[in-house]
């Protein structure tokens, strides 16, 4: 099993309630291993099998429920790379350094 992990802040999270239903609406798609919330901090970190789900679905999950996502700058760059490589070569994935798996 292929696990990649995603880490971001989550933000409009104002109450328990919030991290409650992001956490529970993420555990109950196929493919999550791991959802770890923290609402002081608005920081999230997921778990997930890449053959099953795609970093997409589970960002359009998060949005769905009225909820942003701020990424840092290196993951916006990972992201336009990722772009980029898979219009060149049908692919997302970094393959030749394994960049994006971290």
């Amino acid at each position: 099993m292929t696990t990649e992990k995603l880490n971001f802040k989550i933000l409009g999270m104002h109450c328990e309630n919030c991290k409650t239903t992001l956490t529970k609406t993420l555990e109950k798609l196929k493919g999550i291993n791991f959802v770890s919330i923290d609402l002081e901090s608005c920081k999230c970190h997921i778990e997930f099998d890449p053959n099953i789900i795609k970093e997409e679905s589970i960002e359009n999950e998060i949005t769905k429920l009225g909820y942003h996502i701020e990424k840092g700058r290196f993951q916006k760059w990972l992201d336009r790379m990722a772009k980029s490589n898979e219009k060149q070569f049908g692919s997302k994935h970094l393959e030749c350094c394994n960049i994006n798996k971290h």
